[in-house]
This record gives C-alpha cells, structure tokens and sequence, in this order.
C-alpha cells in the first residue's frame, strides 16, 4: 500500500514506476560496479512469503521454498546448491513464484548478470504472529548462509 490505497489503485501507478525505475537505477549502478570489478555479477533476491492463501493460490498447495530464475540469467550450479541445502523441505522451481531480479540495464542483454531468487514460507522461521523467530529460525538462518558461502 502506498497512502493508505491498495498498489493497484490507478492513482499509484505513478508511484509504483517511480520507486521502480529508483530501485533499478540503483541495482544497475551496482551491478555495472560488480562487472567492471570481478567481470561477472550474481544477485541473490531471498525474501520470504505468507503461508496464507491468496486468490492466486487457489489451487496450489503451498509449498516450504520456491526458488525462481529467469533462463537466460541462470547459475544452474547455485539452483542445484539452494536445492540441496533445503532437501528435506517442499521445494519448488519457479513456481507458484516465478523469475528472479535482473536489473533492466542487463535483463537478456548481459549474461554475465546471473539471478536466483529465494523464497521462503514465513512458517519456516516465525511463529504465527509473523514477528517473532520461531526454533527453526537459526537453522533456516544457517542454511541461506550456507549457499552464500
């Protein structure tokens, strides 16, 4: 929500291209630093999602992890680590999530610029009130560190 009004609402697509077109001007800067450096970028978009069950989910079971890629910006051997380390979880690819952040600069321009994204069921590592770490907090905690290692 942008001032109280849900995101679709007409009146904040303005708003919505603006923080877009900020965020990608800042994820280009970066990732054209990360090239010029190393000649080669990966991003790792991991953020979490609600177990609730929204009108697009309708008929999906909902799963523990859903790792997303965009094809043309792949490291199919990050995707098989990520897999790995969450073997024993209800694992999706691309789906009901799919693609992952690839800055506009790069998107199926540069493949240098590799892109996995990272989404994690909240239950996972917070209780029900979705603030407070639950027990697994630190083992999902030691296994994303596990992959950015």
């Amino acid at each position: 929500m942008l001032d109280e009004k849900p995101l679709r609402d007409i009146k904040n697509k303005q708003k919505i291209r603006e923080y877009f077109d900020n965020h990608h001007k800042v994820l280009n800067h970066l990732t054209n630093g990360k090239l010029e450096r190393y000649k080669k970028c990966t991003i790792i978009d991991c953020h979490s999602f609600s177990n609730e069950r929204y009108w697009f989910h309708e008929n999906i079971s909902l799963l523990d992890i859903c790792i997303g890629f965009e094809p043309n910006h792949t490291d199919d051997i990050l995707v098989e680590k990520i897999k790995s380390q969450f073997s024993n979880y209800n694992v999706e690819i691309n789906q009901p999530y799919k693609g992952s952040l690839v800055p506009t600069n790069y998107w199926n321009k540069d493949f240098r610029v590799k892109s996995v994204m990272i989404k994690i069921n909240k239950k996972l590592y917070l209780q029900d009130d979705n603030i407070t770490k639950n027990s697994n907090f630190e083992l999902i905690n030691h296994k994303i560190n596990n992959i950015l290692n």
